[in-house]
């Protein structure tokens, strides 16, 4: 760790701007956090199957809503992290007349292996886990609008290969 005077430059030059116009606060910069461990690149199997598993999954929340079956879209999209792919099901319905959506699809839902927590705000939203899949969902009932996002786990696929699995 290193400390420096209070007037020595900054290797940062925003904060060099955040000093001049605040020198009543103390600035602290922390190192970079490490590189996380570089992990076995997944293949094309993998990816596969991880398409298929959202696939699976969105399909059968999405039977818990609709009368109709749905054929929710599926599509690798670039993770987190340089290298990294998630898949991704984005599903939004037009369901009028049930204030208590997101709870009854919670209910029906946990019986399917999901687990949910409760995210802080005054808007309801549903956010839960499975088989390393995130769910994320709200549902506006003025509008009738429900919006269900599904998003699988970030996979090392490499930067190259990144490039090219989003493509497909």
């Amino acid at each position: 760790m290193e400390l420096l005077p209070p007037g020595a430059p900054l290797r940062d030059p925003m904060l060099d701007t955040v000093r001049r116009r605040h020198p009543d606060a103390d600035v602290v910069v922390l190192p970079p956090e490490p590189s996380p461990v570089p992990t076995p690149a997944v293949d094309d199997q993998g990816v596969a199957a991880t398409i298929d598993l959202v696939r699976r999954l969105a399909t059968s929340l999405w039977a818990h809503v609709a009368d109709a079956p749905a054929d929710p879209p599926v599509d690798p999209d670039f993770g987190p992290l340089c290298g990294t792919v998630v898949v991704r099901s984005r599903h939004s319905a037009s369901i009028p007349d049930r204030p208590h959506l997101l709870a009854d699809l919670r209910d029906d839902l946990q019986g399917d292996g999901w687990h949910f927590r409760r995210p802080c705000g005054a808007v309801e939203r549903l956010v839960g886990e499975r088989d390393g899949v995130e769910l994320r969902g709200i549902y506006a009932a003025g509008s009738g609008l429900l919006l269900v996002t599904l998003t699988s786990a970030a996979l090392f696929v490499g930067a190259d290969r990144a490039r090219s699995v989003v493509r497909h």
